[in-house]
């Protein structure tokens, strides 16, 4: 039997316009989210590349990404965006449905490569 521990590394990091915003670093896929669901790609160096024109929305990514994204960050990604996207199960909204659809869709595609990999 195996068993894991996560780390949830949630970062503070100044945007460039001067505000202050939690992240979490998502190395599977070698990008940062954002408390507000946006996603900045991580440099080579470590440093995150906050330029606007190379962020994107989580929501919005396709596919692939989601196929590269680790089970481990993705499941920490999940619990990132619930603290801090008000994602509340006894108050259901519109919202609410898209997250679920949108989480049920990431659910079945994430740690694909994980599967090819025997664990020791």
């Amino acid at each position: 039997m195996h068993f894991f521990s996560y780390i949830i590394v949630v970062i503070e990091k100044q945007n460039n316009k001067g505000v202050f915003m939690d992240l979490i670093k998502l190395e599977s896929v070698g990008t940062a989210v954002t408390s507000e669901g946006t996603t900045h790609p991580i440099n080579t160096d470590g440093t995150l590349d906050m330029y606007d024109g190379m962020a994107g929305n989580i929501f919005e990514s396709d596919d692939e990404w989601y196929w590269s994204l680790s089970l481990v960050d993705g499941y920490n990604l999940f619990n990132f965006l619930e603290e801090h996207l008000g994602y509340d199960v006894d108050n259901p909204s519109a919202i609410y449905y898209s997250y679920t659809e949108w989480k049920e869709k990431v659910k079945g595609l994430m740690g694909r490569p994980d599967t090819l990999v025997e664990v020791s």
